[in-house]
């Protein structure tokens, strides 16, 4: 609940020439029982004004901006029940990938010590068809027009989902989990110099580098504090901070220090990486010319702390059925990892991710010249050669605790 959105709405309306108000808190009217018909001569419209959901409360609503990225919706029941829609996902089997269970993800931002009323949980299936809708008549359509209006394909509205049937199912909990976000740090490296992602030996060596390093959670001083981290990758490679200019030293891992700008980030919540690329990465793009292909390098630390149903410390409650996952005597876990991406520009799609079999076509055949300079390692009969090069998948390690 979000106590600061809680409007009090002044409505104005005209009756014989009288100006009246009322005021009411909106959540009053916005309840799906009220509508607003307004009335000018001979003609009229009515709208139904839709539930904002907000529990038992008068003075607050739900924040659900939140959970739109859960593609979690609710709604009142009744005055005191509220119901949250929470979308299942299919979980395949580990060894051969059949489908075993349903998941389903809820997020939860407490605001007070404790959890409040215990949470039913029903598996609800929804039925959709694709129908068509004749859209409604206009206003200013009347009479013999109004009765053919539909008779015209062009006003209908074709395949739009709507369900038909819902019914409850029985369910049984294989397993449960709960994580606790601490904070995710992500930088988005990409290149000032070599901005054609088959020439990226720069971006390469930093992937390199990174892996001995950040990955590996390297401590060469014995500070129990990781000598890489996201901050650290800024200082070191962005241009701006690390002094800039063409020369190379070795804390940048001979790399020219100009070679890439880095953009850091910091979020409350680790699903906010799906954030990065549908914002972030796309503002940073713009500034590119529609002729380069360039690669971005995206690098991540995740700080939280977790347990599941199956954890040795989790206890269950018979009596209670109650689930003792006792999270906050947890330390906290740090994840870390990095993968990379390239990206080009579809005229009339705007930027688009290189799909990765022609990235790795591309990259095979502009380095097949250095495979044929190391006589022990080419074969040109053998077609796994184009694709011996790292790939660029992602690179996660975790580490735990945090000062590891």
């Amino acid at each position: 609940m979000d106590p600061n959105r809680a409007f009090k709405t002044s409505f104005a309306f005209t009756t014989n020439g009288v100006v009246k108000t009322w005021d009411v808190p909106l959540i009053k009217v916005a309840d799906s029982h009220h509508s607003i018909t307004v009335i000018q001569g001979s003609n009229s419209a009515c709208v139904d004004v839709l539930d904002i959901p907000n529990g038992p409360y008068e003075d607050q609503m739900f924040d659900t901006s939140a959970l739109n990225e859960y593609a979690v919706s609710v709604q009142d029941k009744d005055e005191n029940t509220v119901l949250a829609y929470v979308p299942l996902n299919v979980v395949p089997d580990r060894s051969g990938g059949g489908r075993v269970a349903f998941a389903a993800r809820m997020l939860y931002q407490q605001n007070q010590k404790t959890w409040g009323n215990a949470h039913a949980v029903r598996l609800v299936w929804w039925v959709q068809m694709l129908t068509d809708m004749c859209q409604p008549v206009p206003t200013g359509v009347t009479g013999e027009a109004a009765k053919k209006w539909c008779d015209n394909p062009a006003h209908w509205i074709d395949n739009q989902p709507q369900v038909v049937v819902t019914y409850d199912d029985d369910w049984e909990l294989t397993g449960i989990s709960v994580r606790e976000d601490e904070r995710l740090d992500v930088a988005i490296v990409y290149p000032m110099t070599n901005r054609d992602q088959l020439n990226n030996t720069n971006m390469w060596s930093l992937a390199y580098g990174l892996e001995h390093t950040f990955i590996a959670g390297r401590d060469i001083d014995n500070n129990k504090q990781r000598d890489i981290t996201v901050p650290e990758i800024a200082q070191r490679f962005d241009r701006d901070l690390n002094g800039g200019g063409s020369g190379t030293s070795e804390a940048q891992w001979n790399i020219p220090k100009d070679a890439f700008k880095v953009e850091t980030h910091t979020f409350d919540n680790l699903d906010y990486i799906m954030t990065v690329p549908m914002t972030h990465t796309k503002a940073i793009l713009q500034g590119f010319a529609t002729t380069d292909t360039p690669t971005f390098l995206f690098a991540r630390e995740e700080y939280a702390r977790g347990i599941n149903s199956d954890d040795a410390n989790a206890a269950w409650t018979n009596d209670q059925k109650t689930l003792n996952l006792q999270i906050a005597e947890l330390p906290i876990a740090t994840t870390v990892g990095f993968q990379w991406a390239a990206y080009r520009y579809i005229s009339g799609k705007g930027w688009q991710m290189y799909p990765m079999d022609a990235y790795m076509d591309s990259l095979g055949t502009a380095l097949q010249n250095d495979f044929k300079n190391d006589p022990d390692c080419y074969d040109p009969n053998d077609p796994c050669l184009l694709y011996t090069s790292p790939s660029p998948r992602d690179r996660t390690r975790s580490r735990m605790p945090s000062s590891a």
